[in-house]
């Protein structure tokens, strides 16, 4: 027996070679590690990627309330970002998706655990004798985070297609109203102001109606006057309504339609309404807390006024604006022309030069006051104005509603001297068609003590109030309805 074992012992080992080193363990995930330091380097940062699905699958398995502490901390911060930051570009989008993931995922595996990932490379430059724990440690670490980074970036991505959503531009509503045609305009009662829808750049729109009391297609074609208003937070165009247009069109026989800007979220719960329109309006989609949408609202203001006149027999046509709405029915009546547009009526508004230039030959009135906080005479912005230009919306500090003026006078060739009136709150510069190569007439009214708000407005109901009441003021008793009626749309010379 003696003789057989030690027999067996020398056949075993008369195998290996007299001068080979002995046999290294099996001891790791991929055996033997490479003997050259730089191609351990490399085999190490290849296992910490191959780990990545067994460090998922751990960090699923055995730690999910800590995973989903992460998912949710990115996701919320993407949504957050995508409130802020309203650019579309893909880059920011990109940003607002891998800033929040990569800092949840440094932080909460790479931060705590730099040095030991620093010593397992050092430690398997310089020998193999640690393979095993270092590849753990690449899994702990480098693994774990190469999987946190890819599961926040696809929550983040999520949250940004919901942000982009939930604060971007709607027509809310609008597709439950029935559509503006000839059949519905006759169940149309005149008197009363009906919400209709109209489909424009491929989506429905909003659009109030109102046909003057006492009203029939067979008295003859009537004026036609759209409204637009401003800037509004949380509540419903008020031009209508709110102030008095509606009314004057039963009073001065003329039809009346209010077109809706489309609104966004600024806020959970602050809804704000505005126009969008290349060079004009005092937002810039696409930036801070505002978003850019696919629309045009020059186009629908024209399919309006184009569906109203394939609709109904129309005379002259004016365009009147509040403040934002006052700027943008520059224009408009630049965009349709002369043609299509006679009158334009600005209250409270202003131009900042990035407006098309103005037709020649319309009816213009220009109101403003001399104490508006909002869009100061003077020029520039302030109050409310002043806010937006600090978020990046410059274009409010090159207003200038004085300019208002010059910017149809130049195409109207006037040469001569305005007439000046004063009255018991406002004074009144004419630059007449008389002295007007190309025609149209100029009215400048500037209300003396007069703040950010249509005058003679209602203030008694509840729709009436507004938010940026208390920023922009009161109303005055001037009564500018009457005097776009007979001038803006009629062209009467009193």
């Amino acid at each position: 027996m003696k003789d057989f074992l030690s027999s067996a012992v020398k056949n075993l080992t008369s195998d290996q070679a007299p001068d080979a080193p002995p046999a290294k363990p099996s001891n790791s995930p991929s055996n033997s590690p490479p003997d050259s330091p730089w191609a351990r380097e490399i085999a190490l940062a290849g296992a910490a990627v191959a780990s990545i699905p067994q460090a998922g699958y751990e960090a699923i398995t055995q730690h999910p309330v800590e995973t989903l502490s992460r998912v949710a901390i990115s996701a919320g911060t993407t949504f957050a970002l995508s409130c802020l930051s309203r650019q579309p570009q893909l880059a920011w989008a990109a940003g607002r998706v891998l800033l929040p993931a990569m800092t949840v995922s440094l932080v909460s595996d790479l931060a705590g655990n730099a040095g030991a990932v620093y010593n397992a490379f050092a430690d398997n430059y310089n020998s193999d004798r640690n393979w095993d724990k270092n590849v753990e440690t690449m899994k702990n670490s480098v693994g774990r985070f190469g999987f946190d980074l890819a599961l926040t970036s696809a929550a983040g991505a999520g949250a940004q297609l919901g942000g982009t959503h939930y604060f971007g531009w709607r027509a809310a509503g609008a597709s439950a109203l029935p559509e503006l045609n000839q059949a519905n305009f006759k169940a149309l009662n005149p008197g009363q102001t009906t919400a209709f829808k109209i489909m424009s750049e491929g989506k429905w729109r909003q659009v109030d109606v109102h046909l003057p009391k006492g009203y029939t297609a067979d008295g003859g074609p009537a004026n036609l006057l759209i409204g637009l208003d401003g800037l509004v937070i949380n509540k419903q165009p008020g031009m209508a309504g709110t102030n008095g247009l509606a009314a004057q069109a039963d009073k001065s026989n003329f039809v009346a339609v209010f077109p809706h800007a489309q609104s966004f979220r600024l806020f959970p719960k602050v809804n704000v309404t505005a126009w969008q329109a290349d060079s004009a309006g005092i937002l810039t989609p696409g930036s801070w807390l505002v978003p850019k949408g696919k629309f045009d609202d020059l186009k629908f203001i024209g399919d309006v006024e184009r569906t109203i006149k394939a609709t109904l027999p129309i005379k002259d046509t004016g365009v009147a604006g509040f403040s934002e709405g006052g700027n943008v029915a520059h224009q408009v009546a630049a965009t349709l022309g002369a043609g299509r547009i006679q009158g334009v009526a600005s209250v409270e508004g202003t131009v900042m030069g990035r407006e098309a230039p103005a037709p020649a030959g319309l009816r213009v009135l220009v109101l403003h006051g001399n104490q508006d906080p909002t869009i100061p005479i003077t020029g520039g912005s302030g109050g409310l104005t002043k806010m937006l230009s600090s978020l990046g919306h410059k274009n409010i500090e090159t207003s200038n509603p004085t300019g208002q003026i010059s910017h149809y006078l130049g195409p109207n060739g006037f040469e001569g001297l305005s007439t000046v009136s004063n009255g018991p709150d406002f004074v009144q510069s004419i630059y007449p068609a008389a002295q007007s190569r190309n025609g149209g007439e100029v009215r400048f009214v500037e209300l003396i003590g007069g703040k950010h708000a249509w005058p003679n407005r209602s203030t008694t109901e509840t729709a009436d109030q507004s938010v940026m009441a208390g920023f922009n003021g009161g109303p005055s008793a001037f009564d500018v309805n009457s005097r776009i009626a007979d001038f803006v749309l009629a062209g009467n010379a009193s």
